[in-house]
């Protein structure tokens, strides 16, 4: 996933997909608005991000046997 190419935000800058690069598919997806992240651009170094609260926002993604985990993961990216 990259903030630079793939995000489908709401007017609003609410994520509602995220879709992978890789040609995996595995892609993310945020269906409420109360919990998706937010699209910023400009961000870091001039490069769009995507903001998550720390509190409930999350995404999506549907179990794939390339990212297959068992149990619950949580990543937290910079």
């Amino acid at each position: 996933l990259s903030a630079e190419a793939g995000v489908t935000a709401t007017p609003d800058g609410e994520v509602n997909s995220w879709f992978d690069l890789s040609g995996n598919a595995n892609d993310a997806f945020q269906a409420n608005p109360a919990f998706a992240p937010a699209f910023v651009e400009n961000t870091l170094a001039g490069l769009p991000t995507v903001r998550f609260d720390g509190v409930d926002d999350f995404l999506d993604v549907s179990d794939s046997p390339s990212i297959s985990i068992p149990g619950d993961v949580t990543s937290v990216v910079v």
